[in-house]
């Protein structure tokens, strides 16, 4: 498992031992409004802003989390995450 702030670092820990990283930095997108979003939200990967994705092979989660830069979110909910792991079957 490898956590880490901001999922820019992802295509970065391609060889890195770990199957599943975790990240946040950017609270969903925060106010999720087209026009708004791509200036408030820059990232080298724009679709790493929330959820689970695959990024060569390995589990990538991004949370929104609790808190918020800004004082109010649009269309990001503040989220709190429960993961559960299981083992690989043969």
């Amino acid at each position: 498992i490898v956590l880490a702030h901001n999922p820019d670092c992802v295509k970065r820990l391609q060889n890195y031992p770990g199957e599943i990283i975790l990240c946040g930095h950017v609270h969903g997108g925060q106010i999720n409004l087209p026009w708004v979003r791509s200036r408030m939200v820059v990232l080298e990967d724009p679709s790493l802003v929330r959820g689970m994705h695959t990024v060569g092979g390995k589990s990538v989660h991004i949370n929104r989390g609790l808190g918020s830069t800004l004082r109010f979110r649009l269309f990001a909910a503040p989220e709190l995450s429960l993961i559960t792991l299981k083992g690989r079957t043969s």
